[in-house]
């Protein structure tokens, strides 16, 4: 098989940890429990997975990690325990909104309608969708190099 040159359908996807306004109630609640709750998948591979022994890694759990730590500088605190929290593609937005936790890792689409229940951090990771098909098929382009 021969990729197209035109691939019809291009989509560019942002993946990024998104968070509540960090301000304010938030920061207050993190400085007086000593914990911040990082949400994270179970299986989005590689950016957030978790270990046979329960544990969750990934890309973006490495991302949350370091914003924990700025976070903890920020609020000039001696230290900060990071706690994580299980979810899923159908509540992962709706948790961040709610305040259960402090913001997500994961590979989450910064779309608009999105951004008007949490807030994005910026893009960590950029994707283009692509077809392939064959060079003769209808769907390959009409032109003798494909286009």
């Amino acid at each position: 098989m021969k990729a197209a040159k035109r691939s019809g359908l291009a989509a560019a996807i942002g993946l990024a940890l998104i968070a509540p306004a960090v301000a304010g109630p938030a920061l207050e609640r993190i400085k007086q429990s000593g914990k911040i709750i990082i949400a994270h998948r179970e299986s989005s591979v590689p950016f957030s997975y978790v270990l046979p022994d329960k544990k969750p890694v990934g890309y973006a759990v490495d991302l949350c990690l370091k914003v924990a730590e700025a976070v903890r500088k920020k609020l000039d605190m001696k230290a900060i325990t990071p706690e994580f929290m299980l979810v899923t593609p159908a509540n992962r937005i709706q948790t961040i909104a709610d305040g259960k936790a402090d913001m997500e890792c994961g590979s989450t689409t910064n779309n608009a309608e999105r951004r008007e229940k949490v807030a994005f951090a910026v893009p960590h990771y950029i994707a283009g969708a692509r077809y392939l098909v064959r060079a003769d098929s209808l769907l390959g382009g009409s032109g003798p190099d494909g286009r």
